[in-house]
């Protein structure tokens, strides 16, 4: 799922549904061989609603897609594992890795990884906050 799957419009808002997050939430309690992935920018509005991190089960990961280091900060405070696009390699934080596509393609090397392939925004949701480089 992506980042808009979990709003709804409400007026001229968006709003998390909150009720649709609760079911995905209880179908995975329900099927534990079955992993959920999904990443949403608003991991504040989650965290508000109570359906932050602590409320998932272990078959369950959301990535919080961070626009800036201040965001990706207050997101791993809360226990959420961020995702964001920096324009250098330096700019990646300790606690950081930077894509293994990215990385490859910035020294200029034909990537022998995909997403498909490499897995680490699915696989890894707890440990690695990852880097994407604006190419």
């Amino acid at each position: 799922m992506v980042s808009g799957d979990w709003f709804r419009a409400w007026g001229d808002y968006q709003r998390l549904d909150v009720a649709y997050v609760r079911a995905v939430l209880a179908w995975h309690k329900e099927q534990p061989r079955t992993t959920g992935w999904s990443y949403t920018h608003r991991s504040d509005v989650w965290d508000r609603a109570g359906l932050g991190p602590d409320a998932w089960p272990e078959n369950f990961h959301c990535l919080a897609s961070c626009d800036d280091l201040d965001t990706a900060i207050a997101a791993q405070a809360a226990g959420w594992t961020t995702a964001r696009v920096i324009s250098t390699a330096d700019e990646r934080q300790k606690n950081e890795i930077l894509c293994p596509y990215d990385k490859a393609k910035s020294a200029g090397v034909l990537p022998d990884v995909t997403c498909r392939t490499c897995r680490l925004c699915w696989e890894s949701p707890g440990n690695s906050n990852i880097a994407f480089l604006k190419l």
